[in-house]
């Protein structure tokens, strides 16, 4: 699903999850929402597959810059930033 703009709900069924929430970014790798999670106020990022790249090749660089960006995340969070 597409929204038409950023404050619409969207719907994202993948094969492993499934987003409810607002876009509220978007760039070239993923999109951004605003949504909840076991009642939470949440962001999730979806780093959306890239048509012209090899599926198992698109499918290890989008897990592989996911699970860089969290280390990263978790760094942040031990130096005291948050």
């Amino acid at each position: 699903s597409t929204p038409n703009n950023s404050n619409s709900e969207i719907v994202i069924n993948e094969s492993e999850f499934e987003i409810e929430g607002e876009l509220i970014a978007q760039g070239a790798e993923a999109k951004v929402y605003k949504s909840t999670y076991q009642g939470k106020p949440t962001i999730v990022k979806y780093r959306f597959p890239k048509k012209y790249r090899h599926k198992q090749l698109d499918l290890k660089l989008r897990r592989n810059r996911s699970k860089k960006e969290q280390k990263c995340i978790n760094k942040s969070k031990d130096a005291g930033i948050k």
